[in-house]
């Protein structure tokens, strides 16, 4: 029973891992004249962006490369587990 658990996780893991890689995101936010956005983009921008898309997540599982200051076309990493790290596209754009 419990390599079939294993298994089941770990199919369960697999698909929200395609599921995430065959999204991407769009977040708007308040910028200055030169394209810096007055702040960062947060994990909880991510992790709401994906609800909004049925994927639940959390917070600790978001890894950014280096922080989102600018708009433009991003990746970020989504931690499932030690070996599943799918990566999603984040657009940002101005208000």
């Amino acid at each position: 029973q419990v390599q079939h658990r294993k298994e089941v996780v770990e199919s369960e893991t697999s698909m929200l891992a395609e599921k995430i890689k065959a999204t991407d995101i769009k977040l708007k936010s308040k910028v200055h004249d030169d394209g810096k956005l007055y702040g960062a983009v947060s994990q909880h921008d991510i992790v709401d962006a994906l609800e909004a898309k049925g994927i639940t997540i959390s917070k600790s599982q978001v890894v950014f490369d280096k922080s989102i200051k600018k708009t433009g076309t991003h990746t970020v990493t989504i931690k499932l587990s030690s070996r599943l790290k799918p990566q999603l596209t984040v657009k940002v754009v101005g208000e």
